[in-house]
């Protein structure tokens, strides 16, 4: 497996790179800091990488998001040495917590259907931690995570989304 190209994310300390095969059949695997990659031994060591941050990856993709040290091209032949090293990827399934709450699998059916496509697109993925009295705590994953405009815009859209999906009074909180 190798890198086939390099995306710019709306984060601008992100960089999304695509990928010539699936890491991942399904989910999706995020950690804001090395420690919390666990033994994902493929997580560890893109963290491995000087200065990088956070590390998302799904599919076909991974995102990583760093602060300094080299530049995204010298981290793309990393990623590449990396990849052909042959480490594997976690295999260990994250736990979806099965909802009895059916306004919290309907939230989920228009994130997956609406949201969570389209930050994937730019490198990035939303987590659901809980609904409570109508509000809606997310966290978002990725390019996402650190995106200024996550914060704002993105939270607005998806909270106006929700709203207008289930013609009911959510408040989307960034946890």
């Amino acid at each position: 497996m190798k890198v086939l190209r390099m995306e710019s994310t709306p984060n601008p300390s992100a960089m999304k790179f695509v990928l010539d095969g699936n890491l991942l059949s399904s989910g999706s695997r995020h950690y804001d800091h090395a420690p919390a990659s666990g033994d994902d031994a493929f997580a560890a060591r893109l963290f491995s990488i000087p200065s990088i941050d956070s590390v998302f990856y799904m599919d076909n993709f991974i995102t990583l998001d760093k602060t300094n040290g080299p530049d995204w091209q010298e981290v793309e032949k990393q990623i590449d040495q990396i990849l052909s090293e042959g480490h594997q990827v976690s295999t260990a399934t994250v736990a979806e917590k099965p909802s009895d709450d059916e306004r919290l699998n309907r939230i989920n059916e228009v994130l997956d259907a609406k949201v969570r496509p389209a930050l994937a697109g730019d490198g990035g993925g939303l987590e659901v931690i809980g609904l409570k009295d109508g509000n809606l705590v997310i966290r978002y994953q990725g390019a996402c995570g650190t995106c200024p405009s996550s914060i704002q815009g993105t939270l607005y859209a998806i909270q106006n989304l929700l709203r207008s999906e289930l013609q009911e009074e959510i408040n989307v909180i960034a946890g």
